[in-house]
């Protein structure tokens, strides 16, 4: 039975953050839930990363770091886990920052319910730039709880709308069924692991007091890339999730949303070559669409219906880098006036 403060593990891959790392670190110790333990796997960083995660070691029992060669952030969070001794585990990136009442808000509704080891907590997460002074924050479709794991699916994935794995709080017996990092994976491993989360999870709770803030336009040698790899990867996670809920399609009328995964997929690498492109158009047809089932602003709509959603696509990449050379034009003008 888990007691009133059950120990929170916040378990991080380290690699190259030394710029941010500290910021992080500092958000996490002034945490208000207190019964903390922090593993740190550091993954082979060149730069400051460790010396700054040993001195934290040093000065706080509840930091533990740990070290591996350069073997991936999958294979460090499912190192940090198998050190870890929390009955809650807390997943976290070594560039984002935490409210300071992220935890303690979460443990207390979940105490509401008992503390049962297949009730997860989830909560907003902002995203920045520079500082959390200068904050995004998107109201969610998904940003509710659910006694319904595949209505979450369908909302989620039909919205194209994700909770980040830095919200969720887990109960260590319900990560021990759903399993390890997929290490095999190079793209979109967080949104893999948390699917499998989600599926084997009773009730999903979303608190509205828990906050995440997460850093963008941080490139890293795994997202920022679109290889072939990387693409492969992307659509092997995909095919994860359509396989988690294949017996479910029909009863829970998800053809829709398993499509739109796939369809995500097909706008994002777009132009796919000639192989892979067939590749996803046949998963999409197996799921009873002819085409990509993706939304579109109101004037294109008009290309769409004439032309078809590839035009569509090719259109948005105009604008996109029409809009991208604007923008660097302004940049210049700015520049050049000062």
């Amino acid at each position: 039975m888990i007691n009133n403060y059950p120990l929170v593990s916040i378990l991080i891959p380290l690699y190259n953050a030394e710029e941010y790392f500290d910021e992080t670190m500092k958000s996490l110790l002034f945490q208000t839930y207190k019964n903390l333990e922090i593993i740190i796997v550091d993954d082979g960083s060149t730069d400051a990363s460790l010396e700054i995660a040993r001195n934290y070691e040093k000065l706080h029992k509840n930091v533990k770091v740990y070290t591996q060669l350069n073997s991936g952030a999958q294979k460090a969070r499912n190192r940090a886990f198998e050190l870890s001794k929390g009955e809650y585990i807390q997943y976290f990136d070594a560039d984002d920052i935490m409210h300071p009442h992220k935890i303690l808000s979460q443990i207390e509704v979940l105490r509401q319910n008992d503390f049962q080891e297949t009730t997860v907590a989830t909560g907003k997460w902002i995203s920045f730039k520079e500082s959390i002074e200068n904050t995004l924050y998107v109201d969610l479709i998904i940003n509710k709880s659910y006694e319904n794991k595949f209505l979450y699916f369908k909302e989620s994935w039909e919205n194209v709308q994700y909770i980040i794995g830095q919200s969720w709080l887990i109960t260590r017996k319900l990560h021990l069924k759903v399993g390890k990092w997929n290490e095999s994976l190079v793209r979109n491993q967080d949104g893999e692991f948390f699917t499998r989360v989600a599926y084997n999870a009773d009730k999903i709770i979303f608190v509205q007091k828990s906050i995440v803030y997460y850093r963008k336009g941080i490139l890293t040698s795994i997202t920022s890339k679109k290889s072939l790899k990387s693409m492969h990867s992307h659509l092997d996670s995909y095919r994860i999730y359509a396989d988690l809920v294949k017996n479910d399609l029909n009863k829970h009328s998800l053809h829709k949303a398993v499509a739109s995964l796939y369809s995500v997929f097909y706008g994002d690498y777009y132009p796919l070559d000639k192989q892979m492109k067939k590749e996803v158009l046949a998963l999409i047809k197996e799921l009873g669409y002819n085409e990509p089932v993706i939304a579109f602003k109101p004037s294109s709509l008009w290309i769409v219906r004439f032309f078809g959603v590839d035009a569509g696509l090719y259109l948005r990449d105009i604008k996109s880098k029409f809009v991208s050379m604007l923008n660097l034009l302004k940049i210049y003008l700015s520049k050049k006036r000062t």
